[in-house]
């Protein structure tokens, strides 16, 4: 190979390389969902009475993101957060989180891993994406004490301008 051929090869090479450093990021996975895009929370609310009385309970849910036309939406970023999730900062009655997210169904029991409210998440190849929570049967007061868990709260799943939620109900009687 002449040293004129070599050259145009490395120049070749180079530029290929570079091209291919200037755009890995284009169309890559954790992109949000464009503007007019859904998100779907199955189960879309939970209601527990007495919870307390069988122990932590574990529930599941499912994710679907969806363009506009209604197809889902693959590989796309996720901020899953509740206001009374691990970790909570609270001055009131109540100073211990309600719940814990996990990364996956079947909350501690199914092999997920705990993770902190806020987390982020992707949906898989076909726009979808399941974690679960770990709803407490008791939970700690101000004054130290363990009392009954009840409470009620929205669980919201962003990416872009699409949000979906669901909501929590917990009671005692």
């Amino acid at each position: 190979m002449n040293i004129k051929t070599r050259t145009y090869a490395l120049a070749l090479l180079a530029a290929a390389a570079t091209m291919v450093f200037l755009f890995q990021g284009c169309g890559s996975k954790n992109s949000d969902a464009p503007d007019g895009s859904t998100i779907s929370i199955n189960p879309t609310s939970l209601t527990l009475t007495n919870p307390f009385l069988a122990g932590n309970v574990i529930q599941d849910y499912t994710v679907i993101a969806r363009y506009a036309d209604g197809l889902p939406i693959p590989d796309v970023a996720l901020s899953i957060s509740g206001s009374f999730a691990v970790p909570l900062t609270s001055s009131g009655p109540i100073v211990s989180p309600r719940y814990q997210f996990y990364n996956a169904p079947g909350g501690d029991q199914g092999g997920g891993q705990a993770v902190n409210n806020g987390f982020i998440a992707e949906t898989d190849s076909s726009g979808t994406y399941k974690f679960s929570i770990v709803i407490f049967s008791e939970v700690t007061s101000t004054g130290g004490l363990l009392v009954p868990n009840a409470f009620t709260d929205t669980i919201n799943v962003m990416s872009g301008t699409a949000i979906g939620q669901t909501s929590i109900s917990v009671t005692i009687q």
